[in-house]
């Protein structure tokens, strides 16, 4: 059996890395890899929004239960993935 020796972080203490969208394929920002993640792999903000309105409306969440879906997928907003944007008007 092979054993990988990754350090172990605390989340908000791990080195940001270059992250591709995982939704899209484009520049999801420098973020803490997710463990959740396939290594390089990350959200960006308008996936993000995307993927959050899409559980709510298609999958009949709750929006808490859908960022609690959102965080154990893709990590904490800020620290693994980007922040859902806001709509403005």
């Amino acid at each position: 059996m092979n054993t990988i020796n990754a350090p172990i972080y605390t989340p908000g203490q791990a080195p940001k890395v270059y992250l591709r969208c995982a939704c899209c394929g484009g520049f999801a920002g420098y973020f803490e890899q997710h463990w959740n993640q396939d290594l390089g792999w990350g959200l960006c903000a308008p996936c993000a929004r995307w993927i959050a309105g899409r559980l709510v409306i298609r999958e009949r969440m709750t929006p808490t239960e859908a960022e609690a879906d959102m965080r154990r997928t893709y990590g904490e907003p800020g620290i693994n993935r980007a922040e859902p944007e806001r709509v403005t008007t």
